[in-house]
């Protein structure tokens, strides 16, 4: 499950190619993942990494932020009926979501953008996959809008799907 946050006040961090980069109170993104005093977040720009103490200090706790009221257990739930139309396996346990980001938009809106991966950059059913994603989320959570942009790094490989992928695939 992913940690989602939003930054209570401005915050100083480092941009995927080392440039000192200030995030604004009120960004929201995902947590990737921490390792020792680092921590590697995702914002719909790219990853940034930020000293963990700071980190901590700078997010509205829980009771501050909910994710636009949005249960993201549900939403990747939800994922799990969106099958690749050409393995019969659904794109959670594939691997192909790599982020899920809920955005505040104008007003009391809300958007979800999601970052996803094809199991190859010509895959035929890219547009098939992409509007299901949408259509999805659209008709089971309470948004205003949904953004499925693909990106291509890391790109896909077989490591990334999961157990319960591998055993629909007979890759066990």
């Amino acid at each position: 499950m992913q940690k989602f946050f939003e930054l209570a006040l401005d915050c100083d961090c480092l941009d995927q190619f080392a440039h000192r980069v200030i995030l604004k109170k009120g960004t929201v993104g995902s947590v990737l993942g921490s390792q020792g005093n680092r921590v590697e977040i995702h914002i719909l720009d790219g990853k940034y990494n930020m000293d963990k103490e700071l980190f901590d200090k700078s997010i509205k706790k829980d009771s501050e932020t909910s994710n636009a009221g949005l249960d993201m257990d549900f939403v990747w739930e939800q994922l799990k009926t969106v099958n690749d139309p050409e393995v019969n396996v659904n794109v959670v346990d594939l691997g192909l979501i790599y982020a899920i980001d809920v955005v505040p938009g104008n007003g009391n809106s809300t958007k979800i953008v999601v970052e996803m991966t094809l199991t190859s950059f010509t895959c035929p059913m890219g547009e098939v996959i992409q509007q299901e994603v949408v259509d999805v989320i659209s008709s089971s959570c309470a948004v205003d809008e949904v953004i499925v942009n693909f990106v291509w790094d890391p790109p896909w490989h077989r490591d990334m799907i999961t157990e319960s992928g591998r055993m629909e695939l007979g890759l066990q």
